[in-house]
């Protein structure tokens, strides 16, 4: 189970959202490369791709891990602002 972020010490915070952005960053490649492959396939065959439907799908991924970003930024923020 995952702690709280108020639970988390600064190093800790640092480095969830260290990895947080690379898994944001992780999952636009994909998502742009399989938008890609979908569009060259589309262009080629004229049909849809179900990758296609994977990438929509890393889309949402991608925002989970945008508003977890977000919320342990502003964890730092508060901590910093408080000292």
């Amino acid at each position: 189970m995952e702690k709280k972020l108020t639970e988390l010490s600064n190093d800790d915070l640092k480095k969830n959202l260290k990895s947080t952005k690379t898994l944001i960053g992780v999952f636009i490649g994909f998502l742009f490369a399989m938008i890609m492959i979908a569009g060259f396939d589309y262009i080629r065959n004229k049909r849809l791709n179900p990758v296609l439907i994977s990438a929509l799908g890393m889309v949402f991924f991608a925002a989970y891990f945008y508003k977890k970003a977000k919320n342990i930024n502003s964890e730092i923020n508060s901590r910093e602002e408080n000292k």
